[in-house]
């Protein structure tokens, strides 16, 4: 599994979030909004 270290959050034109995989990799991931 996956843990939020930051929630998606609405960063103006997009959503950002960063999960940690709890092998101490941060991935942070972008979803472009429209």
């Amino acid at each position: 599994g996956v843990e939020f270290t930051m929630e998606p959050t609405n960063m103006g034109q997009s959503t950002v979030a960063i999960l940690n995989d709890t092998c101490g990799n941060l991935i942070q991931i972008y979803q472009i909004t429209e």
